[in-house]
């Protein structure tokens, strides 16, 4: 476990992949004429896609990487599914992470992100973690998501 220091000090970094998670899949919801802005949002949106799926779903590999359980208290029932995100992190490695052969393996059908599914699943995600909080912790959010200036009752 980091040190309360280290784990309050990552909230901000936290929330910013929310925020971005969230604006960048308002973009592609919405009308965008041009490809390469298409293109560049995909790219982002996927970066942070797969940040949050492995935030809240992937075991700690390196000594510093930040996970949820780390602001989770034991006992607590935050058990996020990870139903309709599994391919996540291999899609994004593989399209945008990696300059792979594997990208000639994806077609017209198959190349294209689901953004209205994978976003619903991973704030469904977000929201659970967000009330799995409790003390200190839940604190620490609250706090940055004052100082953001974002809207507690649309957030997450």
């Amino acid at each position: 476990m980091k040190t309360k220091t280290q784990r309050r000090k990552a909230v901000e970094h936290i929330i910013y992949e929310f925020m971005m998670f969230r604006r960048t899949s308002e973009f592609l919801t919405s009308p965008i004429q041009e490809q390469l802005l298409k293109n560049m949002i995909i790219e982002s949106f996927a970066i942070h896609s797969r940040t949050l799926f492995d935030f809240f779903y992937k075991n700690r590999s390196q000594s510093d990487d930040i996970i949820a359980l780390d602001y989770i208290h034991p006992g607590n029932k935050f058990r996020p599914s990870k139903t309709g995100l599994s391919n996540l992190s291999q899609k994004t490695n593989k399209q945008v992470s990696h300059l792979t052969y594997a990208r000639n393996n994806y077609n017209f059908r198959t190349k294209g992100w689901n953004v209205i599914r994978i976003k619903s699943r991973m704030e469904l995600t977000i929201k659970s973690f967000m009330k799995a909080l409790e003390g200190e912790e839940k604190d620490w959010f609250d706090k940055k998501i004052r100082e953001y200036n974002i809207d507690p009752i649309t957030f997450p």
